[in-house]
């Protein structure tokens, strides 16, 4: 079982705390110029975040852990 919580910490010194059904979406973004990084997006309905590749790759990845446990659930 996973949380129901997820806490990041975003570019601007802040610590963010959601349930993870909150979560609208988290988006993997392209590499743009000039660094060339990948970044992810947090959105939760009109609020956004965009965090750095290892902080945003760890969100990522609970929300589809948990996305895919909420798809079990409902499958019971």
């Amino acid at each position: 079982m996973s949380k129901s919580f997820i806490e990041f910490h975003t570019g601007a010194s802040s610590t963010i705390l959601i349930k993870l059904e909150n979560i609208t979406l988290v988006k993997k973004n392209p590499r743009e110029y000039p660094e060339y990084e990948i970044t992810y997006s947090v959105f939760v309905n009109n609020w956004s975040w965009q965090l750095k590749e290892e902080e945003g790759e760890s969100v990522y990845n609970q929300y589809k852990e948990w996305l895919g446990e909420q798809l079990v659930q409902q499958n019971k």
